[in-house]
């Protein structure tokens, strides 16, 4: 190993992985490698290979695993290369090489856990269960853990991909399917001509989470629905006792609503139901699935409903902003109004859109992004104190024919539902807010990236 410290022999190694082609990056394993043997420290190319992995190398993380199956550190290695795997949505690979390491050497209790997640995506489920009370017995702190993984094999044996599949396919059936922005601008541009509410509406991973379908479903994965909402309210609200406030279940009664009170809904496509079925989230597994449920079920309570209603892909409020209809639908208006975390993206509106006058109703954004939000847009209580407030200045006149651009997450669909009813034209905008101030929240599509300030 060079003289350098440990730190910088690494950074200098996950360097030059990285911006390697396949040959080179042969070459430097193999080196890598043996300055690892000979500095006795096997560990450290397992550590450079976790780097490249949870930067989104993946290949490369696995020919460095591989590499390692002939050395000292195999036990790491065949783990590691299990996580890969899964990472990769290679499930069988994924089993493979973590039950060899579960033969060779044992497997810690949360790594037990870990490896009953992929057999529940394989369908096993007598495999699964047989894993979480291994490791449940082992240390009795992760039982609470096991229980939720349980629930979660139960619900992804239950909706496998080919069933959420199929109820992509029973959706379109029953609703209009639009292909492109350009048909729900269309839309929009009809309600306000005739001043006709409107809503349109998107269902993103943080409130399928919130979606509630039955008494008996709810009984069924109470763990897994309570966990998945614990970890939304942690995300919004930096508050995870959010999800134990009784106030806040009658919140997430009033959001089921939201839905039934749309025009167009921005839900979910094939791309991305393979996408969070590869990835094996058992979060995005059930907003996946009880977003379309939540469809399937308007079109039953209500048929007349569904056939009017359109769905279609779930980034619509990107597509709307790269293609110009979000400017086009703004452009010159007399009146128009924003609920964001974003104090000065009122101003902005009106100079680039030409806008006479915005009512502006600001919320303390997400807690999770607040660093990059900065502290204007993060500051405040947005649950329970905010919230109350704005529902209240919403209800307090009405807003006929007026166009209404809101961003403000889970509670900001309750917010459009109200403003729908009080004559509002609505477009729930999300984080294409963030993305008109020039604040990286999310990986937003180039064509929304080419047009957000320096």
């Amino acid at each position: 190993m060079p003289s350098c410290n440990k730190d910088d022999f690494e950074k200098e190694y996950k360097a030059r992985l990285a911006n390697a082609d396949e040959t080179e990056a042969e070459q430097i394993i193999s080196e890598l490698l043996e300055s690892a043997e000979v500095s006795d420290d096997d560990v450290i190319p397992i550590r450079i290979g976790i780097a490249l992995r949870d930067s989104g190398q993946s290949a490369l993380a696995a020919m460095l695993f591989s590499a390692c199956l002939t050395k000292s550190s195999r036990a790491a290695a065949l783990y590691e290369l299990g996580v890969v795997k899964s990472l990769q949505g290679e499930v069988d690979d994924a089993v493979l090489y973590l039950d060899t390491r579960l033969k060779e050497s044992g497997l810690q209790p949360y790594e037990k856990i870990f490896l009953a997640r992929q057999y529940a995506r394989q369908g096993r489920l007598a495999r699964t269960e047989a894993l979480l009370d291994e490791a449940a017995a082992i240390d009795p702190k992760l039982r609470h853990e096991c229980l939720i993984n349980y629930q979660a094999a139960k619900f992804i044996n239950r909706f496998d991909k080919r069933v959420t599949l199929g109820l992509l396919e029973e959706v379109k059936s029953l609703f209009q399917v639009y292909a492109n922005e350009s048909q729900v601008e269309e839309r929009i541009n009809e309600a306000l001509s005739n001043e006709a509410p409107f809503l349109l509406l998107r269902m993103g991973d943080g409130e399928g989470t919130a979606i509630r379908l039955s008494i008996e479903d709810e009984a069924e994965y109470n763990l897994l629905y309570r966990d998945n909402l614990e970890e939304f309210t942690e995300f919004w609200f930096k508050d995870r006792s959010v999800a134990f406030d009784p106030n806040f279940a009658e919140v997430i009664a009033d959001f089921n609503n939201a839905p039934f009170e749309a025009d167009v809904i921005g839900t979910f496509h094939t791309a991305g139901i393979e996408h969070e079925y590869n990835l094996g989230s058992r979060r995005g597994i059930t907003y996946a699935v009880n977003t379309l449920r939540i469809l399937l079920k308007i079109a039953k309570v209500n048929p007349e409903l569904s056939a009017n209603m359109m769905v279609g892909d779930p980034t619509i409020h990107y597509s709307l902003l790269a293609s110009g209809a979000l400017g086009r639908l703004l452009e010159n208006r007399s009146q128009v109004g924003l609920i964001s975390c974003h104090s000065g993206l009122a101003a902005a509106l009106k100079e680039r859109y030409g806008i006479k006058e915005i009512e502006f109703i600001k919320i303390p954004g997400e807690q999770e992004h607040a660093d990059v939000l900065g502290e204007d847009a993060a500051e405040g209580v947005h649950w329970p104190n905010r919230y109350h407030e704005v529902r209240s200045i919403i209800a307090s006149k009405s807003r006929k024919g007026c166009l209404f651009l809101v961003a403000a997450g889970i509670l900001g669909k309750i917010y459009a539902k109200d403003l729908k009813k009080s004559g509002a034209v609505v477009l729930d905008i999300g984080s294409t807010a963030d993305a008109l101030v020039g604040k990286n929240t999310r990986t937003f599509p180039k064509g929304v990236m080419d047009l957000m300030p320096a």
